[in-house]
């Protein structure tokens, strides 16, 4: 487990730029995630790009959209995940390698892969076009993963098509994390009193350990 002497300060430091995505990554929030990504990577005030992730997934053409401008930013992208599902842990696997991070929590579903649900993803970006682009979108996420986490893109796809949950170890032995943080609450950009984290689909709430 990572501890602060070995990367610095776990808490965002006042050059970071950071992001928080807390909610299911649609059309709407993957403009608003690109917008934020382009701002930031032009802003000379921020060394790096620190985003707080916590999806239960979304579209994944959104994600895919999401996740090529991550690829295209010069600075270093670093990602703290309390739990990615779906089209999510496209997000999370995006960050700069070496920086993907996910907390220790009490839960053994905190990575949950997938194949698309074709009903779902027709509600958004994908309503208009055909079922076979919509076939390629699934390829073009599953290529995706398996470029940034290393994996064979058969691999890749057998596991998503068996719907893989994996907890924060399983995480990084997978190749989707790099390490794992331990959770602190006043680590986080948020007034946790206030705040909740809940995974809409389970109804969990995350908690440290």
């Amino acid at each position: 487990m990572v501890r602060a002497e070995k990367y610095g300060s776990l808490r965002p430091e006042s050059k970071d730029g950071v992001i928080m995505i807390t909610a299911d990554i649609d059309e709407k929030n993957a403009l608003r995630i690109m917008r934020e990504l382009e701002w930031l990577e032009y802003d000379s005030s921020t060394s790096r790009i620190l985003i707080f992730l916590g999806s239960s997934g979304g579209e994944f053409a959104a994600s895919w959209v999401v996740y090529h401008t991550m690829k295209k930013c010069n600075k270093p992208i670093e990602v703290r995940c309390c739990f990615a599902h779906s089209a999510a842990v496209l997000i999370l696997a995006g960050g700069t390698k070496g920086r993907r991070f996910i907390y220790q929590l009490h839960l053994n579903k905190q990575i949950w892969v997938h194949r698309a649900n074709t009903r779902r993803q027709q509600k958004g970006l994908l309503k208009l076009i055909s079922y076979p682009l919509l076939m390629a979108c699934i390829v073009w996420y599953n290529r995706s993963l398996s470029e940034a986490i290393g994996r064979p893109m058969k691999r890749i796809a057998e596991d998503t098509k068996n719907n893989t949950h994996l907890s924060a170890g399983g995480a990084v032995a997978y190749g989707f994390a790099d390490d794992i943080l331990p959770f602190e609450q006043e680590a986080l950009p948020l007034d946790i009193e206030k705040f909740q984290l809940v995974n809409k689909e389970t109804g969990d709430i995350y908690k440290s350990i």
